[in-house]
C-alpha cells in the first residue's frame, strides 16, 4: 500500500468511540479539562446545564450542593465559578466554595455586596476523578 508522507493531504477521521490499543479509555497526558460543570437558577431552583453533575440540592438561601456523578480521587479538587443576578439588580456577586469536605459534593454559597442571595450561577470542577 501506499505510504503517508509528511504534508500529504488527509480526509476526514470519523468515530464513535477511540480506545487505547489495550481496548480501554485513552489516556490524555499533559492535559487537564474540566471534569465537571453546572449552571444552576438557585431561585427557582433548577439545572440549566451540567456535565458530571448527578443532582444539585438547594440546601438553603444562597447556598447550594452540586453532587458529582464521579467522585473525585480526593477533596483536593478545584471548583471556580461566578454568578449573576436573577432580576436586573446591578450588585457584585460573589460565589464562594469553602474547601471541599468531600470528594462526591461541593457546597457554593453566593453573595452579593450586601449579603447572601440566590443566583444564576456558573461552576466548574477540576482535579483527578477516582
Amino acid at each position: 500500500g501506499k505510504r503517508w508522507d509528511i504534508g500529504d493531504a488527509m480526509s476526514t477521521l470519523k468515530a464513535d468511540t477511540i480506545q487505547s490499543t489495550g481496548g480501554g479509555a485513552v489516556t490524555l497526558t499533559k492535559q487537564h479539562a474540566a471534569k465537571a460543570f453546572l449552571r444552576f437558577n438557585q431561585a427557582t431552583p433548577a439545572t440549566l446545564a451540567s456535565f458530571g453533575v448527578s443532582s444539585t440540592t438547594d440546601v438553603g438561601s444562597n447556598e447550594s450542593d452540586a453532587n458529582f456523578t464521579t467522585a473525585f480521587t480526593s477533596v483536593n479538587f478545584i471548583a471556580n465559578g461566578n454568578s449573576h443576578s436573577t432580576t436586573a439588580t446591578s450588585s457584585a456577586r460573589y460565589i464562594i466554595s469553602p474547601p471541599p469536605q468531600s470528594s462526591t459534593v461541593c457546597t457554593i454559597y453566593n453573595y452579593t455586596t450586601s449579603g447572601g442571595a440566590d443566583c444564576i450561577f456558573m461552576a466548574s470542577f477540576n482535579g483527578d476523578l477516582a
